[in-house]
């Protein structure tokens, strides 16, 4: 595996993982941007996004189910929600409803998207450099 593929899907791991504790109040404690609806959603969908387009493989699409594990240990140490997305839903709820479906939905549309410009290069001659395999 290339390292910066590597890096790229540890780092949104630990963003996902922290946007799940900072709801239940275990860590962060006073963060309030992660709690309301645009941070969520820039932590879900737009972090995955970027994530899909830098890593470029399909696998980046399972990295949001590494938050079930956080949600499941979450709810077996009976955490209580905080506010924000948390105030109504428990941890493995969370995960299963809001990171896990729209984060691998946006990996796999980030994916897409950097399949998209390397075919598209390929097409149109390019011969740039090695990794679009048309020199």
């Amino acid at each position: 595996m290339h390292k910066g593929r590597l890096v790229v899907s540890l780092l949104y791991v630990a963003v996902l993982t922290l946007w799940l504790l900072n709801g239940y109040g275990v860590l962060l404690d006073g963060v309030d941007f992660l709690l309301d609806n645009a941070g969520g959603f820039l932590v879900v969908v737009v972090g995955g996004i970027i994530t899909g387009v830098l890593v470029g493989r399909w696998w980046a699409a399972a990295l949001p189910l590494t938050t079930f594990v956080t949600g499941m240990t979450l709810q077996a140490t009976g955490s209580t929600p905080e506010s924000g997305y948390a105030e109504s839903l428990g941890p493995v709820e969370v995960s299963l409803l809001i990171a896990i479906p729209f984060g691998a939905a946006a990996c796999a549309a980030g994916v897409l998207f950097h399949k998209g410009i390397r075919a598209s290069g390929r097409r149109a001659g390019c011969r740039c450099c090695a990794g679009c395999g048309s020199s």
